[in-house]
């Protein structure tokens, strides 16, 4: 029988193609390996140049072969990689084999987000960015909160034309919500 040498291979995120992973439902982290018992995984936010600890990832059974990891919040990059190495020897290791991009998603008002004074049944543009999401809605509430009535639904868009109701209110607000992806 031929003799080999300890591997272990970065199966998922690999990274490339613009992989996105949302830090908040969690990163699946997957490989495999050829005789080694025990395996530490760390991340990089700078394109592999540091590796950081996953704290809760050190010693894990290489047959394992999976591990769910859920970042610190506000631990985001666009150049994020992931590196397997077994215990003891980080010479045995493997890296994602190009860079994703980890991330919460987030949503941001950035007209009529507070403080202005509109008149009714004027037409206000109103636009707002997204991260890490593709579709959302935009809600409107006389009161400043519940109930919330559905300006727009399920959109893509990032701005929208909105017609202010002919509603006399001194709390009026506007929110975006992150919609289905």
């Amino acid at each position: 029988k031929p003799f080999s040498n300890p591997t272990i291979k970065v199966t998922q995120p690999i990274g490339g193609v613009d992989q996105i992973i949302r830090s908040d439902t969690g990163v699946s982290i997957e490989w495999t390996s050829t005789k080694v018992s025990n395996v530490n995984i760390e991340y990089s936010l700078d394109a592999g140049k540091t590796f950081i600890p996953i704290a809760s990832a050190i010693n894990l059974p290489a047959t394992d072969r999976f591990y769910k990891w859920y970042p610190e919040p506000g631990v985001k990059s666009n150049q994020a990689m992931i590196r397997i190495f077994q215990t003891g020897s980080a010479a045995i290791a493997d890296t994602s084999y190009a860079t994703f991009t980890l991330g919460a998603p987030s949503l941001n008002l950035k007209t009529l987000a507070g403080g202005e004074r509109i008149g009714r049944n004027t037409t206000e543009l109103v636009t707002w960015d997204r991260t890490l999401l593709t579709r959302n809605r935009l809600e409107f509430s006389a009161t400043g909160g519940d109930p919330w009535t559905t300006v727009l639904s399920d959109t893509t868009l990032l701005q929208f034309n909105w017609k202010v109701p002919d509603v006399e209110a001194s709390a009026a607000r506007l929110r975006v919500v992150g919609g289905a992806n």
